[in-house]
């Protein structure tokens, strides 16, 4: 399988992502169900396109004139889009972290939202507890998912969503 891939541009995100959106959400989505059918057909070989957006004249897509922005990472290589992680999670066979999607996703204009989390493979059956501005807002005992979708109500101002988990073999807590 060569060349899958879909733009994602950074200032661009929805609760409801769909093709040619160029949302991180939708991105992300397009990732988890490319890997899905790899993983179930059993591919040989796949190739992510591509691990940086890239500078391409000809281009035209989402507002943004000479950009290919179907990368993981930004042009610049400063930036990790959320579909980056999903690929660390699944890939990564050594090191245990969590990873909360959308911070760039500012302003929503909803009483809650939907977090996505991810959670390494290493990490999976440890707990994993979400919270909102140090509140506990959900906990799964021995996850066994790498993507879970919480709803976080909002507080008014600022909202801090965070994900820890805690490592029943070392008690150590990871965020």
């Amino acid at each position: 399988l060569t060349e899958y891939g879909a733009e994602a541009i950074l200032k661009y995100h929805s609760d409801n992502p769909v093709n040619h959106d160029y949302s991180e959400e939708y991105q992300l989505l397009f990732h988890e169900k490319v890997y899905d059918i790899i993983v179930e057909k059993d591919l040989w070989g796949s190739f992510v396109w591509n691990m940086f957006d890239f500078a391409s004249d000809s281009r035209d897509e989402g507002g943004m004139k000479g950009m290919n922005n179907k990368g993981l990472v930004t042009y610049d290589r400063q930036t990790k889009k959320e579909s980056f992680f999903y690929y660390k999670c699944n890939w990564n066979k050594d090191e245990k972290f969590v990873h909360v999607c959308g911070v760039r996703f500012h302003d929503r204009a909803t009483e809650s939202i939907n977090v996505t989390v991810l959670t390494s493979s290493p990490a999976l059956n440890s707990d994993l507890y979400i919270y909102n501005n140090d509140e506990l807002v959900q906990n799964i005992v021995n996850n066994d998912k790498i993507i879970n979708v919480f709803n976080v109500v909002l507080k008014e101002g600022i909202n801090n969503v965070k994900a820890v988990i805690k490592d029943s073999d070392s008690k150590k807590e990871i965020s």
